[in-house]
């Protein structure tokens, strides 16, 4: 069984990236697979209006998108993939996006990454996670590891699929139903290995009166990282997180609960 690590950023905001932005953010995508030692074979990037898709890496689709700093492009990734793939946005050995949505005034970064290139708890893990926080004003994020089969990205950015477990399906429609950014900015999504949380997130309050700052400096379970001035990583050992999800039970912390 492989596994497959996910990690997103989320930003709900007026405030679209630019062509300069988008770019920057086609740089880190680099950065990134030269870090894991991935090398892409295609190149995506979508207008939103259902023009633009997978193309193969070093091809005129890459070549005129970038030539114009993706102006006119909402989203702009990589993906590593079988020699005959056939499917890249589905079977990629490595994949990561940038992307936004004007209607839904959300930004993300999403990265999907199987266990040969990248594995949660490991420090390149979170040397990613660090130097992804730094890129954008992002408001929560997290990082998680299931096994490939059930497609991760697909769940890391809120969709649903067949292959995923009944659970993870059941904790995806709460999460999807609490859209609301104010909720989304002080309520965590679900207990996961990494949980990137803000200032409203930390100060949200336990049935005991507790804030959620206070309950992570006290769990044994858990660990507080400050990633910018305004973000901090919240990291529970992967083995635990049933356990903390249990500590917080009823107290309206976990959306997906």
């Amino acid at each position: 069984m492989t596994q497959t690590t996910a990690i997103g950023f989320f930003c709900h905001t007026k405030r679209m990236p630019t062509p300069d932005d988008m770019m920057r953010g086609y740089e880190l995508i680099e950065a990134v697979f030269n870090k894991l030692g991935a090398k892409p074979t295609y190149f995506s990037a979508d207008d939103g209006f259902g023009r633009g898709g997978y193309k193969k890496v070093g091809g005129a689709f890459q070549k005129r998108v970038l030539n114009q700093s993706a102006a006119g492009y909402r989203s702009v990734g990589l993906a590593a993939n079988p020699a005959d793939s056939d499917a890249p946005g589905y079977d990629s050995f490595v994949s990561m996006d940038f992307a936004f949505g004007p209607e839904g005034e959300e930004v993300y970064l999403a990265l999907t990454a199987n266990e040969s290139f990248l594995r949660i708890g490991s420090g390149e893990c979170e040397e990613i996670i660090a130097e992804i926080a730094e890129f954008w004003q992002w408001d929560y994020g997290f990082g998680f590891e299931r096994d490939a089969f059930s497609m991760p990205g697909i769940y890391l950015v809120g969709g649903a699929s067949d292959r995923q477990s009944e659970e993870d399906r059941r904790r995806g429609e709460k999460w999807y139903a609490c859209y609301q950014p104010e909720e989304r900015r002080k309520r965590v999504r679900d207990i996961f290995p990494y949980n990137v949380i803000g200032a409203g997130h930390l100060a949200n309050g336990l049935l005991d009166g507790r804030s959620l700052r206070t309950f992570i400096a006290t769990d044994q379970d858990s660990e507080l990282l400050a990633l910018t001035d305004n973000l901090w990583l919240w990291k529970v050992s992967p083995d635990r997180t049933e356990a903390v999800r249990t500590k917080l039970g009823g107290s309206s912390i976990v959306i997906s609960e």
